[in-house]
């Protein structure tokens, strides 16, 4: 693979534990737009859907590493605005969606949610109506289409298509992690991050080659559901915690209700305490680690193969520690990490010029009045526009 528009981060000053060894982390050069992607959909959810739970939401953004950043290192910079916007709101939603206990509620409103991608799918459009129920939600829907379809109107709609067929499961019981995989692949939506993977890097699969992808990244995607599950553990468990005591009837936390590889390893291995079953998960993480390492270096050493499919069969192998980075170091796990200052000061609606953004490369991208113009506005992405400029400031690297 080609590598135009990230760089590696020096392994000094990061530590994935081991659970990533013989991968480099890659940050985007252009990370300041995933940022600003971000902190729009924050701004226009609590616009156009209602206030945040908290003032400063904490979704995909870091102070070190934001999601697709280091998930997707090589996204190409006209893209990675929009698809910070949907991811985003993504995480906005799947907060709401899962703060609904009654299952009969949770099941109309996803519904809706993806009625409106399904009209989407089928019309090309999302008609806004802003005296409906949820006339926000549409809105912002309808402008993360739009945009995406003005850049790559299939891989567009590929996205879109898999988000409208997206089904939040409701939690049931799982005794093996055999069991509970293929449950939490389509819970954690390990089909839209395909696709958001595929419209990021510009890339295309047929039929046959989609399936053959998936099977060759089965290890890659097993390896992310476990690296997820074993550092939101903490999280997820106050939550579960602060439920239980808004619940009256509850005389203790129900585990059973947390969608998490920690729990599902304590029942399968009745002797194994939080603390061993970490152990164990993080063990399990290794080794689909390993094993993916090696499923890459075959595809690249296989002729027979599309140079698309080889591209994002490594891009997993990338998005595997940066994922790891990531859940590390983000406060959304880690409630005592703050953001930094620039972006704090997004956040309250202070959008710094982008020649000032600490991010690596930023000062050789001269964008700011396209950039500027309103923090709600949507991004410069729907010019469809290569930035070349990512190619000049700097050598390629192989």
């Amino acid at each position: 693979m080609e590598f135009q528009y990230s760089s590696i981060v020096d392994s000094s000053t990061y530590d994935t534990e081991g659970l990533c060894d013989g991968i480099d982390l890659r940050k985007s050069n252009f990370a300041f737009l995933e940022d600003r992607g971000i902190i729009r959909a924050q701004q226009d959810w609590a616009k156009y859907v209602g206030p945040l739970h908290d003032n400063l939401f904490r979704g995909s953004m870091g102070p070190r590493y934001s999601y697709i950043s280091v998930g997707i290192p090589e996204c190409l910079p006209e893209r990675l605005e929009i698809l910070a916007y949907a991811n985003e709101f993504g995480f906005l939603y799947d907060d709401i969606f899962e703060a609904i206990t009654d299952p009969e509620k949770s099941t109309i409103e996803n519904n809706k949610l993806l009625g409106a991608f399904h009209e989407g799918v089928q019309s090309g459009q999302i008609i806004q109506d802003p005296e409906s129920e949820r006339g926000g939600w549409r809105k912002l829907q309808s402008k993360i289409l739009h945009d995406l379809l003005a850049i790559d109107r299939e891989g567009a709609i590929n996205i879109v298509k898999a988000w409208a067929e997206y089904n939040q499961q409701q939690h049931r019981n799982f005794s093996t992690l055999e069991e509970y995989f293929p449950y939490r692949l389509k819970n954690a939506a390990a089909r839209i991050w395909t696709e958001f993977i595929l419209f990021a890097m510009g890339l295309k699969l047929s039929a046959p080659e989609r399936a053959k992808a998936e099977d060759l990244t089965r290890p890659a995607y097993f390896a992310l559901v476990l690296q997820n599950d074993l550092y939101s553990w903490e999280r997820e468990y106050r939550e579960a915690q602060a439920q239980a005591l808004n619940d009256e009837q509850s005389q203790s936390i129900d585990v059973t209700n947390m969608m998490n590889a920690i729990w599902v390893l304590m029942q399968e291995h009745n002797h194994l305490d939080i603390a061993g079953a970490q152990e164990l998960c993080r063990i399990k993480i290794k080794q689909y680690t390993t094993e993916y390492i090696q499923i890459v270096e075959n595809v690249k050493g296989d002729q027979s193969l599309s140079v698309d499919l080889v591209k994002y069969v490594e891009a997993l192998k990338y998005d595997i520690v940066g994922q790891a980075a990531w859940c590390m170091t983000c406060p959304r796990n880690h409630p005592d990490i703050s953001f930094t200052e620039e972006q704090l000061e997004w956040m309250r609606g202070v959008v710094l010029p982008v020649a000032e953004s600490g991010t690596p490369n930023s000062k050789a991208l001269k964008v700011r009045s396209a950039l500027s113009d309103s923090t709600t506005r949507m991004p410069i992405v729907a010019s469809n526009r290569k930035m070349s400029l990512a190619k000049s400031h700097s050598g390629t690297e192989h």
